[in-house]
């Protein structure tokens, strides 16, 4: 190959995308054509009988209230990625600008039972504009308000955000979501001329973000105490004996406390949903939406739906966990099936692998992969951006300093410009939404017997999720399946995973994967530098040892006989001049921009039914850097991308000449 660029500048443009897919999914505008969303056993269907899945973003805080002159812009931007779900998250929290309840800083917020009359209309023209896209709204209710004393609370200042877990019980926090509900669904949105309870836009709700007994301990009074008083109520009726406040112990649960906390989970669950009915919500709806024990997902059987995160994460934007998703035991699908009920959809409203993880191209056509091949109902990265600032300086780049909720290094969660993870969205939202993998052949029922189970001891979804579709059996419960397992069953076969379909593959010791189906191909993680992979009909040889390759058609062809193919080459990202300690654990010098993807430069080869074809780079801002025709020799075209300036990019754009 000829001399070639190393790295290249390649951002996401806020207000734009390099390549437009909002075609493929054109018949589906405006959102709620279909009617209400429903559910169907384990699948979401509109009213009329549609079936749909979901591919989309968080947008967290301030960006829930962009500028009217951003909305339409944004919402255009998502339906040109191929996005048709966003989660409005983090709205009330007091670190927002704006938030719910304060639209600006400066004046002193008494109470959080008033919605900003400023903030409501930033956020009612968005919801308009998203729905012209054909963009679905997941509706966030309770997630990081910090409730005050004006609220009518003791102690205000020891409830942290969204006074988890004591608005799990709490009468008075539980009279205050309820006020809250009200005042939002039945509020009228004069750009969609509905109230928000009565557009079918909005399709999805979670009462608590996060909440539980696990990963929030009651240790504030006198919400413990009024704990304990639930806890001896309840150890009475089932004779058990009475114990002291002093005695208690709500941190070290034992199998009795586990059996308590999915009682008061699950009472708080069915209260809250019936309430949600009884006000007139047509739409599913969920108690909370993370899996910390199997307490928490039997507390969840009573809901429309259910819902889970994960993150390949841990550590602040200054000490990194910079592992390869694709290189660990219990990868994104361990803890995502452990809320896998057999009769439920199940929603993953957040997950990551988040920068600077430098593998973290390795991560989304991994987590569509295991959605699709389960026949989940959809997902939303966590997240899009936090903020509405549209300065170059900012949006060229990667992260910034940012303190939210006592949490340095907010800014590192922002996607919406990354080339390694937003960069791949059109191939995961064609793989999600177009059903481009094939649904599991086999189902596998996981026997879960012990209410503390937690993904650290649920050693059989670090595999099943990738082999068969999963359902947790929960104690007592029947469920058909053509396998059965335990759930602490080591169910690997050493380091491969394949898929009963044979469409999608990890070695989890290589760190490496694929995903090979008619209509979309996709090579991903560490490799030997030019090592060759051979899929059906697609060889690809790089010299890069990382990287994720995808290639899919966006017609309604395979890709065998595509006109029409996208092809997206992406590995490492980073700001310019970012700099790392010697294992990439602890970062340096956070970089500036812009940012800065390293070249992938392969040899591939694709069989085709085409005679000749065109094939154009296209850079960050949408415009042609490279175009060569090539003619294709006994069925098979041969080409190389990033061995020129002008042939090195992140998409490339394969059309019949």
């Amino acid at each position: 190959m000829d001399k070639h660029p190393t790295h290249i500048k390649y951002y996401l443009p806020w207000d734009y995308a390099p390549i437009d897919i909002s075609f493929v999914f054109e018949a589906e505008k405006p959102a709620g054509k279909h009617g209400f969303l429903k559910t169907a056993g384990r699948r979401f269907v509109f009213e009329d009988g549609t079936p749909v899945r979901f591919w989309g973003s968080n947008f967290n805080s301030g960006a829930c209230f962009p500028p009217k002159d951003h909305a339409p812009k944004l919402a255009r931007r998502m339906a040109m990625m191929g996005l048709n779900m966003i989660r409005f998250h983090q709205m009330d929290s007091e670190w927002a600008r704006p938030s719910l309840f304060q639209f600006a800083k400066g004046g002193l917020l008494q109470n959080t039972q008033t919605l900003d009359p400023h903030s409501m209309d930033l956020l009612d023209y968005f919801i308009y504009c998203l729905k012209q896209e054909g963009v679905y709204v997941y509706l966030d209710l309770l997630t990081y308000r910090r409730f005050r004393e004006g609220d009518g609370l003791e102690n205000a200042i020891q409830l942290a955000d969204g006074a988890r877990p004591y608005c799990l019980y709490n009468r008075r926090l539980i009279e205050l979501q309820k006020k809250f509900i009200h005042d939002l669904l039945t509020h009228y949105n004069p750009y969609t001329k509905l109230r928000y309870i009565d557009d079918p836009c909005i399709a999805l709700s979670e009462c608590v973000n996060e909440a539980s007994f696990y990963a929030q301990k009651a240790t504030a009074e006198p919400y413990r105490h009024e704990l304990c008083e639930h806890y001896r109520s309840w150890a009475a009726d089932n004779g058990l004996p009475n114990k002291g406040d002093d005695i208690i112990d709500f941190v070290n649960p034992d199998e009795d406390m586990h059996a308590f906390y999915t009682e008061m989970f699950r009472r708080y669950n069915q209260e809250m949903l019936a309430t949600m009915k009884e006000l007139g919500v047509k739409y599913p709806l969920t108690g909370s939406n993370q899996a910390h024990a199997m307490s928490v997902v039997e507390a969840h059987e009573d809901c429309d739906f259910v819902d889970n995160h994960e993150y390949i994460w841990l550590g602040t934007q200054a000490n990194i966990t910079n592992r390869n998703p694709l290189a660990i035991d219990r990868s994104f699908g361990t803890m995502l099936a452990m809320m896998a009920l057999p009769d439920k959809p199940l929603f993953i409203s957040e997950w990551d692998s988040v920068w600077p993880n430098e593998y973290r191209a390795a991560a989304p056509l991994h987590v569509a992969g295991i959605l699709a091949f389960q026949d989940w109902g959809g997902a939303t990265i966590h997240t899009y951006r936090y903020g509405n600032n549209t300065e170059s300086w900012l949006t060229s780049r990667m992260g910034r300093e940012l303190i939210l909720s006592n949490s340095y290094g907010r800014g590192g969660w922002d996607n919406y410009n990354d080339p390694a993870k937003f960069g791949l969205f059109y191939h995961a939202a064609l793989i999600v939404r177009r059903g481009d993998l094939q649904v599991a052949r086999q189902e596998i029922a996981l026997q879960a017997n012990q209410r503390g189970d937690t993904r650290m001891t649920a050693t059989a979804l670090n595999a099943a999720p990738e082999q068969h579709r999963v359902n947790i059996q929960l104690p007592g419960r029947e469920v058909t399946a053509d396998l059965s397992a335990d759930l602490h069953d080591d169910l690997f076969d050493g380091d491969e995973i394949l898929s009963d379909t044979g469409e999608m593959f990890r070695n989890k010791k290589l760190g490496n994967g694929y995903i090979d189906t008619d209509r979309t191909k996709a090579v991903y993680g560490v490799r030997r530098r030019d090592e060759s992979v051979s899929l059906r009909g697609l060889e690809v040889t790089a010299k890069n040892d990382f990287y994720t390759l995808a290639i899919s058609a966006l017609d309604d062809q395979p890709i065998a006989r595509s006109g029409n193919l996208l092809l997206t080459a992406v590995g490492r990202a980073d700001n310019k001049g970012a700099r790392y300690n010697g294992d990439k654990t602890q970062q340096i010098d956070e970089g500036e921009g812009p940012l800065m993807i390293e070249v992938i430069q392969a040899s591939l080869s694709l069989e085709t039914s085409l005679e000749q074809v065109q094939i154009l780079s296209i850079d960050y801002e949408g415009f042609v850097t490279g175009s060569t025709w090539l003619a294709v020799k006994d069925g098979v075209l041969h080409f190389e991308i990033g061995n020129t300036r002008e042939n090195s990019s992140l998409y490339y754009l394969i059309q019949k000449a």
